[in-house]
């Protein structure tokens, strides 16, 4: 049976404490069910966080040389090597480097994602037919000033992470894409116990721009209600962390998150790709509040609200406040309100689910030819 490589530099973290990495997991699950021989191969470079992850897990695994080791991620294969350090290696030597240590084995496919130029021309150099697959627009926007990598795309299957990055797909590059949401096993996010109290109030974030200051707002002004935060990019503004905030970081366990939460809040700046935590959050029959941003309205669907943001790059932020205060009260005072939203989540997750096996399918047919 033919291998699938997932190549990647800092695409791919073991802790599986963000979107991208899981979306990698089960992606490369759902290949391996199929019969293939799969492993994920992701490089690191030198900042102190990509060190961080590198020496976490290196202890616990068997050692490969100086700089590599491979480990087993939910009964996958992942090899973690370390680059040069950025400021004393080019991309070539990057890619050289690369292209020495894979040039020998044997892959029939290799997947790359978001903006792994060095993946991606590694790929390219040694004739591997493969597909790219992004996540976000930012890196869809990449590509534009970048002819040689535009030309390397013309000639591979493009994967988008939504209906929302297909179309910007073809605005930005002038290219087709298929559609293939992330592949969610909700045996891994799906709780079966629920610890919440009625004011449990969640948000995940993954810096800033995922809408920080919106939940520092509210932690202020709504005191009555609890704030869990999970991702460790979380930037609290108060000196003295509140009584109504409890930050988790990183959460290997998604599920000890949404064992606390009753809502999920994603008040996004920026156009997301998707949005799975609204996705998973909706299997265990939490509601989302979400700006209307992006691809969040597709992973949203009727599980929870949209809050429109007139200008995401200069929101009106108390405006915005205003809007998620209203709503977090209406639904968390009004035991009809939620109990309805809550229906809808968890008959959005079932609609998701078979959504899933359909796209799953029919992508697989598409990018093999086989069924």
């Amino acid at each position: 049976m033919s291998s699938f490589v997932l190549l990647g530099v800092n695409s791919f973290n073991p802790a599986l404490c963000d979107g991208v990495s899981n979306s990698i997991l089960e992606l490369m699950a759902f290949l391996k069910n199929k019969g293939h021989q799969v492993k994920i191969i992701n490089y690191l470079t030198g900042e102190p966080y990509r060190q961080f992850i590198y020496k976490q897990f290196n202890k616990n695994s068997t050692n490969w040389q100086d700089v590599g080791y491979q480990l087993t991620v939910s009964g996958l294969e992942v090899v973690m090597r370390l680059l040069p350090d950025r400021e004393k290696a080019s991309q070539s030597q990057a890619v050289k480097l690369i292209m020495r240590e894979i040039k020998d084995l044997q892959i029939d496919f290799v997947l790359t994602i978001d903006n792994c130029f060095s993946a991606l021309l590694v790929a390219h150099l040694l004739n591997i037919p493969g597909a790219h697959w992004f996540h976000s627009e930012a890196y869809v926007k990449e590509f534009r000033n970048k002819p040689y990598y535009l030309m390397m795309l013309k000639n591979r299957q493009v994967l988008a992470t939504s209906q929302y990055i297909q179309a910007r797909i073809k605005a930005c590059l002038d290219l087709n894409s298929i559609v293939w949401y992330p592949i969610i096993d909700f045996n891994r996010c799906q709780t079966t116990t629920q610890t919440t109290t009625a004011n449990n109030l969640g948000f995940y974030s993954g810096g800033p721009h995922k809408g920080d200051e919106l939940v520092n707002y509210l932690i202020g002004q709504m005191p009555e209600y609890n704030f869990i935060t999970a991702g460790r990019l979380f930037q609290s503004i108060f000196k003295t962390a509140p009584k109504n905030l409890e930050i988790l970081g990183d959460v290997a366990d998604i599920k000890t998150f949404y064992q606390k939460i009753k809502l999920l809040l994603v008040p996004s700046l920026v156009p997301e790709g998707f949005g799975r935590v609204i996705v998973e959050a909706a299997a265990n029959g939490i509601p989302t509040i979400a700006n209307n941003v992006g691809g969040i309205p597709e992973a949203l669907g009727q599980s929870g609200l949209l809050v429109d943001v007139e200008n995401i790059k200069q929101p009106n932020m108390p405006l915005l406040v205003n809007r998620y205060q209203s709503i977090i009260e209406q639904l968390c005072n009004n035991k009809t309100d939620y109990d309805l939203c809550q229906q809808q989540a968890l008959a959005q997750a079932k609609k998701y689910k078979f959504l899933q096996e359909q796209m799953n399918n029919e992508n697989y047919r598409l990018i093999t030819g086989k069924k």
